[in-house]
């Protein structure tokens, strides 16, 4: 870490008053630390090494801390751990920054079906779609909210929609067929 010098003294960012072209370069090389911290934890998390996984993601947010696939990833780790406002403030965190990402979104909802909110998750499902409309698997998620609260002719209609995307989709076809039945 830079303390900082008497040509170069420390400021709060860690990297001094260094020259605009080094501070910048300095800046970029963490950035791609965050994309590569990433990697390792995705290999980590394939390998069953969970803790190693979540460090590593943790240490990507530390790099980069406006990364959004970084605050997803954290985001998800912490739902899975039971941390459902430290994931939700992650991944509200995640929507401010990119406001056309889909997928955090979708994690949004599964944190606020988990904690109970039905209506905020189907908004953000709902926002989801109008984002990337193609996205079955989403039409299919939001279909079931909507069934259980009562919408079923809506949910039939996402449900059709989830199964012309995906037509060989037991789960669609075996969830459509048990509303029309």
């Amino acid at each position: 870490r830079l303390t900082g010098s008497s040509r170069y003294p420390a400021r709060p960012d860690g990297f001094g008053a260094l020259p605009d072209p080094v501070r910048d370069e300095l800046r970029r090389r963490e950035s791609v630390n965050s994309a590569t911290l990433l990697l390792e934890a995705r290999g980590h998390a394939l390998e069953g090494r969970d803790a190693e996984a979540a460090v590593a993601v943790e240490r990507a947010l530390l790099a980069d801390p406006d990364s959004v696939a970084a605050l997803v990833i954290s985001a998800r780790m912490l739902a899975e751990a039971g941390r459902l406002e430290d994931a939700r403030a992650r991944l509200e965190r995640a929507i401010g920054l990119d406001e056309e990402n889909s997928g955090a979104r979708v994690e949004l909802a599964t944190v606020y079906v988990l904690t109970g909110r039905v209506e905020p998750a189907i908004e953000m499902l709902r926002q989801s779609l109008s984002i990337d409309s193609e996205q079955a698997h989403v039409k299919f998620k939001l279909a079931g909210l909507l069934m259980r609260t009562g919408r079923v002719d809506e949910a039939v209609e996402l449900l059709r929609e989830a199964q012309a995307a995906l037509p060989d989709d037991e789960e669609i076809r075996s969830k459509l067929v048990g509303v029309l039945t």
